[in-house]
């Protein structure tokens, strides 16, 4: 019997570089949003204010290019079902879930 066998050190996980590619996809869609819709509801009573911000759908476009970034596939359960509130919140929320699985590795 030998003993177990020990685990290679993986790279650390490169949070400055998603944090940067997570503001830079964000400022993308809100210069798209920009140009599609006008200005927001003055009130918290229109059916928009009930909606996120960044739907999942989008999240997953963050995930897709934190993918490339560093070379192997990230699970979709790294993003909040709903949705997110604002670019903060997207960006504390998928950096920790994609380090914490990239620790995992």
């Amino acid at each position: 019997m030998g003993l177990p066998a020990r685990k290679i050190a993986a790279e650390p996980f490169p949070e400055s570089a998603a944090k940067a590619e997570l503001q830079a996809w964000y400022a993308a869609f809100a210069a798209d949003m920009a140009l599609i819709t006008d200005a927001p509801p003055a009130a918290d009573t229109s059916v928009l204010s009930l909606a996120p911000l960044i739907s999942s759908q989008h999240a997953l476009e963050c995930v897709m290019r934190v993918e490339k970034l560093v070379g192997y596939k990230i699970p979709h359960s790294v993003v909040k079902r709903g949705g997110y509130a604002t670019c903060d919140e997207l960006v504390t929320h998928l950096l920790s879930r994609m380090k914490a699985y990239h620790e995992k590795l």
